[in-house]
């Protein structure tokens, strides 16, 4: 079970931010007290876009145009696929194991990333927090997918860039490691005797 944004793909607001906001002081200004992470994780739990955005503006409306843009220019803050973490999708795959994937992400702009990478269609099952109203570390979204997928939380291995994350799932009965990139990752697979040891990324 692999979580998405910045294991499978970067996800980074200083992507669009660098562009629209050119001094360092007021970008890390509006990053930290105006589009908050806790912000950012009540759209991925299914909060509207359009009511987000007006509702900031009101708070904040010297910032009203980047807020905007954290809607119009979204995709900017996607970047590139991680090949490796992808290599060891494929060769899971390849071993005969079921692979999916858990992630925190708005359903408005899961589409975005869907038309952009392919590589989502190699997932057996995809949980989207933004489908369901639910967000990790929310211990409901981790029983969620064990009852979609008729997965048992003692035999699913989840890995996480979020260490509140990692922790839910384990509280969830899940075993979870914190992802430090695809090589090391491996190693816990192997460490659970599903692949064979090696270097193969």
């Amino acid at each position: 079970m692999f979580d998405l944004g910045n294991v499978m793909v970067e996800w980074n607001p200083e992507r669009l931010y660098r562009r629209l906001i050119l001094d360092d002081d007021s970008r890390a200004e509006f990053l930290t007290t105006v589009v908050t992470a806790e912000w950012n994780r009540a759209l991925d739990g299914g909060l509207p876009f359009d009511a987000a955005i007006a509702d900031l503006q009101a708070r904040h409306p010297r910032w009203a145009a980047e807020i905007a843009a954290y809607r119009d220019a979204w995709a900017e803050m996607l970047g590139p696929v991680d090949d490796e973490a992808v290599a060891l999708v494929d060769e899971l795959i390849a071993a005969g194991l079921p692979v999916y994937a858990l992630t925190n992400w708005s359903a408005e702009t899961f589409p975005l990333a869907e038309a952009r990478y392919r590589f989502l269609e190699r997932f057996e099952g995809v949980v989207v927090s933004g489908r369901e109203g639910i967000t990790k570390p929310d211990r409901a979204i981790f029983d969620l997918v064990c009852d979609r997928y008729g997965l048992d939380p003692a035999t699913t291995l989840f890995t996480d860039d979020g260490p509140a994350n990692v922790s839910g799932a384990r509280a969830a009965g899940w075993q979870a490691v914190l992802w430090q990139g695809a090589a090391e990752f491996r190693h816990h697979v192997v460490d659970c005797g599903v692949l064979p040891p090696g270097p193969t990324l």
